[in-house]
């Protein structure tokens, strides 16, 4: 395979895994401060957003190791990147809805469950992004790619 077009894979690898990395982890930083804003607005108990919190990160964080095994078996992990982060995304806007429309114990029960599908959402990026970059680069140059300095 001809020296540029390699380069050129590599570039749009990095540049794809980038942005979705982008989305990811933003994501994962605004659900603080939508959070927040649900707690002042809403006049919701700080024991129930510590709660909502704890389930999201905790989902994510378990479910991660799944998506990295599940991305290895498939093969496809850009395709699973792209799923994860619909999947993430559709979760916020069930959040939002349940938050908006509803009171009381279907409100509590419904932004629970999306609290713990968005974290499903968001454990799909650092495996998957890993991966492609792992795949993409090699042994030799996937160190640069992830951002370690080059040695010698």
């Amino acid at each position: 395979m001809p020296e540029t077009k390699i380069y050129s894979d590599r570039v749009r690898y990095l540049t794809l895994t980038s942005l979705a990395h982008f989305i990811n982890d933003g994501t994962i930083y605004f659900i603080p401060l939508i959070m927040d804003y649900i707690s002042l607005e809403k006049s919701v108990s700080p024991l129930w957003i510590t709660s909502l919190l704890t389930v999201f990160y905790l989902t994510s964080t378990l479910l991660s190791t799944v998506m990295g095994r599940l991305a290895d078996k498939s093969g496809k992990p850009g395709i699973l990147i792209s799923l994860g982060l619909s999947h993430l995304s559709v979760s916020l806007l069930g959040f939002y809805f349940a938050i908006k429309e509803f009171q009381g114990l279907s409100q509590l029960l419904l932004a629970t469950v999306f609290s713990a599908t968005s974290g499903l959402g968001s454990a799909f990026y650092h495996p998957l992004g890993a991966s492609i970059l792992q795949f993409s680069f090699g042994d030799q140059k996937k160190g640069r790619a992830l951002g370690r300095p080059r040695v010698g």
